[in-house]
């Protein structure tokens, strides 16, 4: 039985490696076509998108073919609303954190002298987009993301690494993995895009329920993005 269970894991990092390798290089393969279609609209979003759509295809896939529960990817309604409210109160800090973080860069900073503590541009009717339509993407396509970078990628991690730091190993990992899948935008956004993050794939071994860094990324997106104007961090 020992055996049997060694060989369905290491059948399963294979499965696991061969989508990882292969996403991967889709994606830096579409790289130059990603360029073309941000320079002849002037957004990145459509193609951001795009790698969103085929990333959840694929992994989601993977998933139903590893034979493994649900569960173990942290789709699971057990426990669920204790989990959301325990990320709600650990983002709480967050905010006051960002807030106080945007503050100081008005007050040290004069090229940001004249900028507000709190900009609602993304909210008004005349975004691109429009405001409400605006905020509604994100909303949807934030759990996507949380799918991609916490429940396929760091729950198969989390699956196959050994020793007392395996969580934290596949925490970085992940990150690492998903922030790569932004280089399209910027490097510096991709850097950006780490440390928040690290925070929810926290929540999600502290929780294993993919419906708490959902929240939480919900919460401190919107406030950063959509209030405070601070971009890179949802």
């Amino acid at each position: 039985e020992a055996k049997l269970t060694e060989e369905r894991r290491r059948a399963q990092l294979g499965s696991f490696t061969a989508y990882a390798i292969a996403l991967m290089c889709l994606y830096g393969m579409s790289l130059e076509l990603g360029q073309v279609v941000i320079n002849r609209t002037g957004d990145s979003a459509p193609f951001t998108v795009a790698c969103l759509v085929v990333f959840v295809g694929a992994l989601y896939w993977m998933i139903r073919r590893s034979g493994e529960p649900r569960s173990h990817y942290g789709l699971s309604l057990r426990g669920a609303p204790q989990a959301m409210g325990r990320a709600a109160l650990l983002t709480l800090p967050l905010l006051g954190a960002l807030t106080a973080l945007k503050a100081a860069a008005i007050a040290l900073l004069p090229s940001l002298s004249d900028e507000p503590l709190f900009e609602f541009e993304l909210l008004v009717e005349a975004a691109p987009l429009g405001g409400s339509l605006w905020l509604l993407l994100y909303i949807l396509f934030t759990p996507a993301q949380e799918f991609v970078a916490r429940g396929a990628l760091q729950g198969s991690l989390r699956q196959f690494l050994l020793g007392p730091r395996a969580g934290l190993k596949a925490n970085v990992l992940a990150n690492l993995m998903f922030a790569s899948s932004h280089l399209h935008m910027s490097t510096g956004f991709a850097l950006l895009v780490i440390p928040p993050g690290l925070f929810w794939g926290w929540l999600f071994e502290r929780e294993r329920i993919l419906l708490a860094p959902i929240v939480s990324h919900l919460i401190l997106g919107i406030y950063a993005i959509f209030i405070l104007g601070i971009p890179g961090v949802g």
